[in-house]
């Protein structure tokens, strides 16, 4: 009779085993105000023909309680969010598993569907599409011109923002491993304004991609300039003649050190009539191309670059004076047939010159220096690096008719002493940036520096000076302003890191 009963109490007719378990599931955990799920049913009921499997490990048991149901909205609004919460799921195979595990099977079946799907849905699913334009523009900037061509291809308003003509109004390819072609016509169909390439290597351009650069951009470029670069096929008369072909508009053009010859300076000058800046230095030319510049570009020439230009003779330059009347940057540095008498009748018709490189040049005096600072009224800047016939006498003269000079460089000259450095403190002079590099200043002229010249320096260059810890302290201490120092070979400044401490904005460069 017992046995009856119990079977009685456990078998229902018209009810199925699962319903039964589910029931008394409820029964059991109501008062918990949850329902649990049950870990082989997960709550669903199932035919009179499939067997019940209980769980027989602890772990099973663990994961029947780790998704509760609540009363709460019908079904079917738990299957929607359970459909996007799927959509939101990481790619990632340990999360995805983590959260199937809490999830309906109706959910972890959408999750598979929609693993590893990308979002969609426009500015409300992506947040930072929008972000606005002008704050767009400031981050594309920081990009550089190599990589805003692959940002283009991410998605439609991306390719807008990247091809926005402010960002390739100025184009700089620096350390580029590898300059294509391809990569050279997608700048050009952006039309720059300035174009500098530096310092690029392993080239793999050809002369058919230069002219479809040029072609491209033959109506907006107006500044050329290409520095450091070495490849097949990428010389420099390769592209002053491809350039000079397409682009009758360039205004400045810096070929230095490629090696340009008068066949591509010919071309350059014969396309363009209007530069107005041109830098050869290093270059082969001779004083056919440079007369020949001179005599079409003369007038509106603003700045003339020969550093190093040993093939040109005191002809050509002698033509500079009468026929550049509004130049105001000359740098003829190292050219070694340049005389006395050259540099005198050259300065006297040039009135307006600010800046003067006349670095390496045994033929300058003081004699020399002295006609110079006093034809030319407004020079800002003077480079007499490695004058060795340059002395205490020079600073003077420089210190007396030149008011506005700002950055002076007296590099090499060992005939420069405190006595110098004294002239040129006790003028008054506003100067920036000076260079006494390898002369024969000592502590006395720091000190002077660092009582009368602390308000406007912000570079100064003592390598391989005698100079003591005490000075330097004192220079850095004085000027606030300072922002770069130079104490190579300086052996008696030995406390580097005091100096840092005194003046955090200075940074000090020295072989220790």
């Amino acid at each position: 009779m017992f046995c009856i009963c119990l079977c009685i109490f456990h078998v229902v007719p018209g009810v199925s085993p699962g319903l039964q378990s589910r029931r008394y599931g409820e029964r059991r955990h109501w008062g918990r105000s949850s329902l649990s799920w049950s870990s082989f049913t997960h709550g669903q009921l199932l035919p009179r023909s499939q067997p019940r499997n209980r769980p027989s490990s602890p772990a099973g048991r663990k994961s029947s309680s780790a998704g509760t149901l609540r009363p709460g909205p019908p079904r079917e609004d738990k299957l929607l969010r359970a459909g996007r919460a799927a959509s939101t799921l990481s790619c990632s195979p340990q999360q995805s598993h983590t959260k199937a595990e809490v999830l309906p099977p109706q959910a972890n079946n959408l999750s598979e569907a929609g693993k590893c799907t990308p979002i969609i849905g426009g500015s409300d699913s992506v947040p930072w599409l929008s972000l606005p334009d002008e704050l767009w523009m400031c981050i594309l900037s920081l990009v550089r011109h190599r990589d805003l061509v692959h940002v283009a291809t991410a998605c439609h308003r991306l390719r807008h923002l990247a091809h926005e003509k402010k960002l390739w109004e100025e184009v700089l390819l620096e350390d580029q491993p590898c300059l294509t072609d391809q990569l050279l016509s997608s700048v050009g169909r952006h039309g720059p304004r300035r174009l500098t390439l530096n310092r690029c290597r392993r080239l793999q351009v050809t002369s058919r991609g230069l002219d479809d650069l040029f072609a491209q951009c033959k109506h907006t470029l107006q500044e050329l300039k290409m520095t450091s670069c070495s490849g097949p096929g990428f010389h420099g008369d390769d592209v002053l003649l491809s350039c000079s072909r397409h682009c009758a508009h360039l205004t400045a053009v810096d070929m230095s050190w490629t090696g340009v010859t008068d066949a591509g300076i010919t071309a350059l000058v014969t396309a363009c009539a209007n530069l107005e800046k041109v830098a050869v230095n290093g270059c082969r030319m001779t004083d056919e191309a440079i007369t020949l510049l001179i005599a079409r570009c003369g007038k509106s020439l603003h700045r003339l670059e020969l550093f190093g230009c040993c093939s040109l003779g005191t002809e050509c330059l002698n033509t500079v004076a009468q026929n550049c009347p509004n130049l105001k940057g000359l740098n003829i540095g190292k050219i070694p047939k340049i005389s006395n008498s050259c540099l005198t009748n050259m300065m006297s018709g040039l009135k307006y010159l600010g800046s003067l490189d006349l670095t390496g040049h045994h033929s300058v005096y003081d004699q020399t220096i002295h006609h110079i600072v006093r034809q030319c009224l407004g020079l800002w800047s003077l480079t007499l690096s490695s004058c060795p016939h340059v002395t205490d006498a020079s600073m003077t003269e420089i210190s007396t008719y030149s008011c506005s000079i700002r950055h002076l460089d007296m590099s090499g000259c060992k005939a420069i002493t405190d006595r110098g450095i004294e002239a040129i403190a006790m003028s008054s002079l506003q100067l920036q940036d000076l260079d006494l590099s390898l002369t024969s200043t000592g502590s006395r002229g720091v000190h002077l520096l660092a009582n009368y010249c602390y308000r406007y320096l912000k570079t100064v260059k003592l390598s391989f000076c005698c100079v003591s810890q005490d000075a330097v302290r004192k220079l850095c201490r004085h000027c606030k302003g300072l922002r770069l120092l130079h104490l190579f070979g300086c052996h008696d400044v030995r406390n580097i890191k005091e100096l840092k401490e005194i003046n955090r904005n200075t940074e000090v460069q020295c072989d220790r």
